[in-house]
């Protein structure tokens, strides 16, 4: 009976890891090879219209091994309770996971690319891993309203109506950050049995001191992605005040996180997105589109098929399927 166990999990290890390479080569086709806009951006930069700047984009590169660190590091802290997880192994599970989420609404499956890495209490990991995720949206929402506020703002009111209600969201969305144990315990209220509650129980492990360190560290992320987005932008030659770009970039965010899209699909609507708001600054479409592309091939996609071939290419003894 343990031998035949033994041998199903080995074998859906086997299918998981020959289904990664066929979707990542898949999505690499699909998403960029064949995108037309792509190649028109393409042509321009290989035509000599828009030239790169190497300096820039080195900077953006060196980036990205610090963004996907704070994440690891930061599901790390989360986790503990659970499981002392190294922090190359969580490194690896950040990157599985964001390969994974370039197939569901919003990146959403994240947690399912980590929790193959994480030895037992599946359930209660991807509890803890979605409050990661919460920290980080809420840093996209309330840096996003204040980015859209000092964007369309245009009189004394409108400042103090926005300001205002600003204050209020974030008074509410950090109490119930902060009180996220007390929240998952009142679903017993709401009809939500004993035997399944019981998943919410690592929750109360979370003290406010480790909420706000899952909460700056998400601050971090967020600081180095905006950053990354405008160094992708002065690489592509679009030099423009800081401020303004961190206005347009924070509204880009808050935008493509209300959108409701697949990762995989989300190209077009991230284009869309970013010459509405960039064009506002007198950022060629060119240029905006080049600068898109570029941040979610180099910063999203790479990591991604990054991951699936960590995968792939892993040891036995990493996984715990």
């Amino acid at each position: 009976m343990a031998r035949r166990i033994f041998q199903n999990k080995t074998q859906a290890l086997r299918f998981l890891k020959i289904l990664a390479v066929l979707l990542s080569g898949w999505l690499l086709y699909s998403e960029i090879l064949s995108n037309e806009k792509f190649h028109r951006v393409l042509d321009q930069w290989l035509s000599g219209d828009i030239s790169i700047h190497y300096e820039w984009l080195s900077l953006f590169v060196v980036l990205i091994f610090f963004n996907w660190a704070a994440e690891a590091i930061k599901w790390r802290i989360l986790v503990k309770e659970l499981a002392h997880i190294h922090f190359w192994i969580a490194y690896k599970a950040v990157l599985t996971g964001v390969f994974v989420s370039f197939f569901t609404p919003n990146r959403s499956g994240e947690f399912a690319g980590r929790i193959i890495y994480l030895p037992g209490k599946k359930i209660e990991g991807t509890i803890l891993t979605l409050t990661g995720g919460l920290a980080q949206n809420i840093c996209t929402l309330l840096f996003g309203c204040l980015a859209g506020l000092i964007f369309f703002a245009s009189d004394h009111l409108e400042w103090m109506l926005g300001a205002t209600g600003i204050i209020i969201l974030t008074a509410v969305v950090l109490f119930f950050y902060f009180n996220i144990d007390r929240l998952a315990m009142s679903l017993w209220y709401f009809g939500l049995s004993r035997k399944w509650l019981r998943y919410f129980l690592p929750l109360r492990h979370l003290k406010t001191k480790t909420l706000l360190s899952i909460l700056l560290i998400s601050i971090l992320r967020y600081g180095i992605y905006s950053v990354q987005f405008y160094l992708m932008f002065l690489s592509w030659g679009a030099y423009f005040d800081f401020a303004v770009a961190m206005q347009g970039i924070g509204l880009f965010f808050l935008i493509q996180s209300i959108i409701p899209s697949i990762t995989i699909m989300e190209l077009t609507s991230r284009g869309i997105t970013a010459n509405y708001i960039f064009n506002q600054v007198g950022i060629e479409q060119g240029i905006v589109l080049l600068a898109t592309y570029s941040i979610w091939f180099i910063n999203l996609l790479l990591p991604a098929l990054f991951g699936a071939l960590l995968f792939l290419f892993n040891r036995k003894s990493d996984v715990d399927l």
